[in-house]
């Protein structure tokens, strides 16, 4: 293990949003990551991903999420998250309703591979983003994951906060660090 991959760096606020990672390959930019929303982890530290590709791309694709439509407002969070998972899975039913749930998915490469992510825009400030790990404790990948939580995580971000995110982070991959 070389010295790069034992320190970790936070960039952004855990209580509001932000990206812990601790870099394992300087030159490709490769790292172990996982971001914060509202004091709850999201992603596993275990996982080796591309800082640029993956992290960087889940934001950019979390900063151009739509607002929800009528048919997913007006229910809480347990029952948004539900129809969302449902229909997503329905494209192989009469009734396919994968097309609607698809825009709000956010799929970060191997990265949310252990999770359902679900993400969609209030307003032209705020968004939210709700996920749950997915598969059976046995079946997780990565020891970080086999004890945490299954239940439905949710929290509102900023898109100003989102887009100083991605400055910063945009500013450590034009600096290698």
């Amino acid at each position: 293990m070389n010295e790069c991959s034992l320190i970790a760096v936070l960039i952004g606020n855990k209580r509001t949003l932000a990206i812990e990672y601790r870099v394992s390959n300087p030159v490709s930019m490769t790292a172990h990551a996982r971001f914060w929303f509202e004091n709850q982890p999201l992603g596993s530290l275990e996982d080796l991903v591309y800082l640029d590709g993956y992290v960087l791309g889940c934001l950019l694709d979390l900063e151009h999420k739509p607002l929800l439509t009528a048919r997913y407002q007006n229910k809480d969070v347990q029952q948004m998250f539900s129809a969302l998972e449902q229909d997503l899975e329905s494209w192989e039913e009469d009734d396919d309703f994968s097309e609607d749930a698809s825009p709000y998915l956010l799929t970060c490469g191997t990265l949310f591979d252990c999770y359902s992510v679900f993400a969609y825009r209030m307003d032209d400030t705020v968004g939210q983003i709700m996920w749950r790990i997915k598969g059976e404790e046995e079946n997780l990948p990565f020891q970080d994951l086999k004890n945490a939580s299954r239940d439905i995580h949710f929290a509102t971000f900023s898109y100003a906060e989102l887009a100083a995110l991605i400055a910063e982070l945009k500013a450590v991959l034009a600096g290698g660090q």
